[in-house]
């Protein structure tokens, strides 16, 4: 995903979904994990309806009680579905989604985190969908301050980033 190479991901990703079956509580998790790469894939190749499903079916999965409880996940689940519902029908309601799970997620992390980062990037692409672009310029510039402040990033943290700020006008 990091290297673009979203056909193979979405293949690799759709074979490890299928091969996902069962019900414990680790397969479930695995399944929601594996249905949010699918549906940031599906955003990447600019299919919203279907990043849109596999969001909406990760979230139903981590909205079981025993998987409920991970924090961590339940702020990856609203963002990946806010992200989603925004990129396919951007609406204030999908923004504020993502506000909520930036929220949540710096109550679990420091603010200069690099996974409060990717939230801000994913509101930013949010707010480009909204014709928002002020908005989207300032969200990109924390996003980057907190990327540029962290040593040893992954390319998952600075294409992300890269990728929409090229998309800004």
């Amino acid at each position: 995903l990091a290297q673009h190479d979203y056909l193979a991901a979405k293949s690799r990703i759709a074979s490890a979904i299928s091969a996902s079956t069962g019900v414990t509580r680790r397969v479930r998790y695995q399944r929601a994990r594996l249905l949010l790469l699918s549906s940031r894939i599906a955003g990447a190749l600019g299919e919203f309806p279907a990043a849109a499903a596999s969001a909406a079916a990760a979230r139903m999965i981590g909205d079981a009680d025993d998987i409920k409880r991970d924090a961590f996940l339940h702020s990856e689940l609203l963002a990946s579905d806010s992200e989603a519902r925004c990129l396919q029908s951007p609406s204030p309601e999908a923004a504020a989604s993502l506000e909520q799970a930036l929220n949540s997620r710096l109550d679990i992390v420091r603010a200069g985190s690099p996974v409060s980062a990717d939230v801000q990037i994913q509101m930013a692409r949010c707010a480009l969908a909204l014709g928002q672009v002020a908005r989207a310029k300032d969200l990109l510039a924390q996003a980057e301050r907190t990327v540029d402040s962290t040593k040893s990033l992954g390319s998952q943290y600075t294409a992300s980033l890269r990728l929409v700020k090229a998309s800004i006008p």
